[in-house]
């Protein structure tokens, strides 16, 4: 699965603000619910608070990977967020993050979160890629940006 294959243009947030990881996750949900009418945002905030209770769902590197099963969802579907200011997301690494890759999958598909969070951690891990869509000013700056970047990443 290609990152385009998940989110589009429309779910790609530039210029995202938020004080700490559960506003982050507030606004996400909202947003998510806004782009997904069978997503209730409530309910995905509150599947998402429960991930996190399991541990952080920032990797390291200023990145941070939120996701959910939610039985609403047919397919894997995800946003992406790009902060210009370090959000405290609880990271691995102790560090704030910049880019918040939320992705939302079915309960049937819970083998393709691996797949995602894989995809996800090997294209975000490169730092001129960082600096690229902390650049870009249109999400569809950032989807250029992914789209040429996850050719390269391989599969």
């Amino acid at each position: 699965m290609k990152i385009k294959d998940l989110i589009k243009p429309g779910s790609i947030l530039v210029g995202f603000e938020a004080a700490d990881k559960g506003e982050a996750l507030s606004k996400l949900a909202e947003e998510f619910a806004k782009l997904n009418p069978s997503v209730d945002a409530g309910k995905l905030k509150d599947a998402l608070a429960k991930r996190e209770a399991l541990g952080s769902t920032g990797i390291g590197g200023g990145v941070a990977v939120p996701h959910a099963s939610y039985d609403g969802i047919e397919r894997t579907t995800g946003m992406f967020a790009v902060s210009k200011k370090e959000i405290d997301f609880q990271a691995l690494d102790g560090k704030g993050v910049h880019f918040i890759f939320l992705f939302v999958y079915s309960g049937r598909e819970v083998g393709e979160r691996v797949k995602v969070l894989a995809r996800v951690a090997r294209l975000l891990q490169h730092k001129l890629v960082h600096k690229l869509i902390l650049s870009a000013r249109k999400p569809e700056q950032v989807m250029e940006i992914f789209v040429a970047n996850d050719m390269v990443s391989g599969n």
